[in-house]
This record gives C-alpha cells, sequence and structure tokens, in this order.
C-alpha cells in the first residue's frame, strides 16, 4: 500500500510525478479530484466502499483516465478510437452495455431500465 502513495490523493501525487503530468493536462484534475472523494468517503463518511457500486464505476473512471494517459509511462499511444471502447473499458465488456462484473450484480439490469425511460 505505502508503494502505492498510501492513499488516494497520495497515489495521486505518486501518478503525477512519475507520468511528469500537470494538474492542467486534460484529465489530471479530474482523477485529483476522484482520488480526494474515495479518500473522504472511506476515512470521513466511514463507507464501505467495496459493496458501492458507485464507488467501483468512479474507480473504473480512474482506471479511464489512467489509461488515457498511460503513453506517459510507457511511451506508447493507447491506441483507442472511439469513446465507445473507452465505454468498453468502463463497464468491462465488449458493449456499451454495463452488463459484465459489478459491485451489484442488479446495477446490470437497472441501467437499461433508465435508458430506456429516458427515450
Amino acid at each position: 500500500m505505502l508503494e502505492l502513495g498510501g492513499t488516494p490523493p497520495g497515489w495521486d501525487t505518486k501518478w503525477r510525478a512519475n507520468g511528469k503530468l500537470r494538474l492542467t493536462d486534460p484529465g489530471v484534475e479530474l482523477h485529483e479530484s476522484f482520488c480526494w472523494m474515495l479518500y473522504i468517503a472511506v476515512q470521513f463518511d466511514q463507507l464501505n466502499l467495496a459493496s458501492l457500486a458507485s464507488a467501483e464505476l468512479m474507480m473504473r473512471e480512474l482506471m479511464m483516465i489512467e489509461e488515457r494517459r498511460r503513453d506517459c509511462f510507457v511511451g506508447k499511444d493507447h491506441g483507442w478510437s472511439s469513446v465507445s471502447s473507452e465505454r468498453s473499458l468502463f463497464w468491462d465488456c465488449s458493449s456499451s452495455r454495463p452488463s459484465c462484473a459489478l459491485t451489484d450484480s442488479s446495477l446490470s439490469l437497472w441501467v437499461p431500465r433508465c435508458e430506456r425511460k429516458l427515450q
């Protein structure tokens, strides 16, 4: 844990330093905000993030931000050509629907119902 920064804000600081990223770089300020939200949710609100689908989705968004910036760490372009390929990383499956492993599988049923109501 200490090697990864010790806390979510610590990880953000280490991630930015290792990638030579600035807060003004695309997505970096959002990464910092998500890290602080996760930290406050655990430390102040005393939430069990492992049982919250919303926290899992926030962490997946963090992963997407890190994937978008990974060329700063390995020197290679990620090669994504569209938002839909990023969404498949977010939903952890090949389609744009959240039908794969989430904290609460009922979320996989809830999102499509909401989409239908919006149409």
